[in-house]
């Protein structure tokens, strides 16, 4: 059954022409909770939780697959804490596995899609409690993250788009 809970925090993408909805706040608590939406059919469809709840994360499709990526979600005296984990969704088999962790934690990032990779732009990083200027890349052909250039200033929530 369909949560029906309000939640913040979350993040989505687009596979199979469905629209992916991970993770998020929900009920006080960081989730694992991924849901999907059909617009084919106007209906919405529970689906594998992820392995690490999180909240303040980002996610993006390349190929055949959905990738969640970084986020916070709750340390054991209840602090925020950085997610390094990348999960990576198969809508064939409907399972979630991991991908190469992140090598900087970061929350309210940017995220696109160039040329096959993924790209992260800034965040805000829990452990040093700062905002950041860090461009990390993903390929998932080599399931390996990368650092590229820098952005001029450090900043959060960069809201960025794909033209096709």
């Amino acid at each position: 059954m369909i949560q029906r809970l309000p939640r913040c925090c979350h993040a989505s993408s687009v596979i199979d022409g469905k629209i992916l909805v991970s993770g998020g706040y929900i009920n006080n608590a960081y989730s694992r909770a991924v849901c999907c939406y059909d617009p084919s059919t106007d209906s919405w469809q529970d689906k594998s939780s992820l392995s690490t709840p999180r909240g303040w994360h980002c996610a993006a499709t390349v190929g055949d697959r959905a990738y969640v990526i970084g986020g916070s979600q709750l340390g054991g005296r209840g602090e925020r804490v950085d997610v390094l984990a990348v999960e990576s969704y198969n809508p064939h088999s409907g399972q979630w596995s991991y991908a190469a962790p992140l090598h900087t934690g970061v929350s309210t990032a940017g995220i696109s899609i160039l040329n096959n990779k993924v790209y992260l732009l800034g965040g805000w990083n829990e452990g040093e409690k700062k905002y950041k200027k860090c461009i990390q890349v993903y390929n998932p052909d080599l399931n390996e993250w990368t650092e590229d250039d820098e952005l001029p200033e450090a900043t959060v929530g960069i809201s960025l788009n794909q033209v096709f």
